[in-house]
């Protein structure tokens, strides 16, 4: 379902903590570091906030909770010559994970992707988070490039 303001904020908090915390993990940053990136590159992508053009920010329910299982954030970008859909976040709270509420959003927003006339979709995934990386495997997402990093001891030759 679509988000009001109000989940909007929470949804907001969350995902900018949460990709600090994959940003201090992958990228080696110190936590104030990355909350800053994190939350510079939220404000750079969604502008306008809940009324960012051309992005879709959804709740993620379940039957008999009231409150979201999770959260979605997806848009309509211009990509290689052609529109495409991009995944900017999906987080399923730690309680409901593995019960199939990521599976079911994606195929929903493949599903508003057809409609809208997206040409596919992509998506970011940190190279240590590897339960994600399987779900997107499973659901017919395919590597397109890997980054690659080798930290360096200053102090040693090896």
């Amino acid at each position: 379902m679509p988000m009001n303001q109000a989940v909007f904020e929470a949804f907001r908090a969350a995902a900018i903590a949460g990709n600090a915390g994959d940003m201090q993990t992958s990228r080696g940053l110190s936590a104030s570091e990355a909350l800053d990136m994190s939350a510079a590159e939220f404000d750079r992508l969604a502008p306008s906030g809940l009324v960012t053009p051309g992005h879709y920010f959804f709740s993620i329910g379940a039957d008999g909770e009231a409150e979201p299982v999770g959260y979605l954030w997806f848009a309509a970008i211009d990509q290689d010559r052609r529109r495409i859909g991009y995944l900017y976040e999906i987080r399923v709270h730690p309680p409901f994970r593995r019960q199939g509420h990521a599976t079911g959003a994606l195929r929903a927003i493949e599903a508003l992707a057809r409609d809208l006339g997206l040409a596919e979709l992509r998506l970011h995934a940190f190279g240590h988070n590897l339960a994600a990386q399987a779900l997107y495997r499973k659901l017919g997402f395919e590597p397109i490039s890997i980054v690659m990093r080798r930290a360096l001891d200053v102090h040693s030759s090896a």
